[in-house]
């Protein structure tokens, strides 16, 4: 199986942490050493031998962002994934969900304002 990130997902390593955004579900969460290595291979196409995923202690993590929808399968053949080295399996550290906190409209043309005064609507 070929696994991408999604297409409503964004993330970023920030210090020593990964930040993964559900911008779908409006959720954010932090992924241990081992889940951001892990995850950082899938910004490109990978292939998932699914035997050696039997196997391998990052596999609850792998079908957990993948029944998330996080990632996706895909058509592209990508190279083959490789393990985190580390003990650690791949997990998410902790997880929240995001607060709306005001609107704009400068996507808009002709438009900067806020569309909404209400930042909580």
């Amino acid at each position: 199986m070929n696994l991408i990130h999604a297409r409503h997902v964004a993330w970023r390593k920030i210090a020593e942490e990964f930040i993964v955004l559900d911008l779908s579900k409006r959720v954010m969460m932090g992924l241990n050493d081992s889940g951001g290595e892990l995850w950082q291979q899938f910004s490109q196409a990978r292939h998932v031998d699914m035997d050696l995923l039997k196997h391998s202690p990052s596999r609850a993590f792998v079908m957990e962002m993948k029944d998330r929808g996080l990632l996706v399968e895909t058509e592209t053949l990508g190279d083959l994934c490789i393990w985190p080295k580390s003990d650690e399996s791949a997990a998410v550290s902790w997880q929240e969900a995001m607060q709306q906190v005001a609107g704009t409209c400068a996507f808009v043309p002709a438009q900067t304002p806020l569309c909404n005064q209400n930042p909580f609507s």
